[in-house]
């Protein structure tokens, strides 16, 4: 048997496999809606970052709500999902225009990790998502400690690394408890070696 047919027999498999995992997950259904609100917030992030330098503030924040309530209005099982994730770029994006806005991450960050936690919960409805909103949690606090130099920041980001473990059941499924896990060790582990190339 050729190579060709070989890589193509592998990705047929590859591709059923995945339409079953869909199939069972029950994410076809809720697919399109999801990838409107993800269009939508890349054109609401693009309009800030286009208008800067063309269009006053308050325009700017004007065109911003505008394609916020839109994305809300027509984001359908995602609507409750749409109304975090938007307030939630904006405060990134007050962030990224001025890196002196530090706070801005906290709301941005706990926004996310809401709005992640019913994104999750709607395309996954069998998984426990309750861990996604810890671990959000704790990657925001992460963030001001590695980024913006917030030592205080640390005791929350331990904190929410310890809730989400216990809110895991290790006695359970597996997919309830191994990928948290996992997420967790990695950002440990990226903590130390970011702070070893601190000077």
């Amino acid at each position: 048997m050729k190579l060709r047919d070989k890589q193509t027999i592998a990705y047929v498999l590859v591709g059923v496999g995945a339409l079953f995992l869909l199939l069972n997950s029950g994410l076809l259904g809720a697919l399109p809606s999801f990838i409107w609100l993800i269009l939508l917030l890349f054109l609401a992030g693009a309009f800030w970052f286009w208008s800067v330098s063309k269009l006053l503030y308050w325009q700017r924040l004007a065109g911003f709500a505008l394609i916020s309530i839109f994305g809300i209005s027509t984001s359908g099982h995602f609507a409750g999902c749409a109304a975090l994730a938007f307030p939630s770029l904006g405060f990134g994006l007050s962030y990224l225009y001025d890196r002196n806005r530090w706070w801005a991450m906290i709301p941005a960050g706990l926004l996310a990790s809401l709005a992640l936690l019913l994104a999750f919960g709607a395309l996954f409805p069998r998984w426990d998502a309750t861990p996604i909103l810890f671990l959000g949690f704790a990657g925001t606090f992460t963030w001001l400690y590695l980024r913006c130099s917030k030592g205080w920041a640390i005791f929350p980001a331990i904190v929410f690394i310890v809730l989400t473990v216990l809110v895991n059941d290790p006695h359970g499924d597996m997919p309830g408890w191994l990928l948290p896990l996992i997420l967790i060790g990695t950002g440990l582990f990226m903590l130390w070696s970011w702070r070893k190339e601190s000077p």
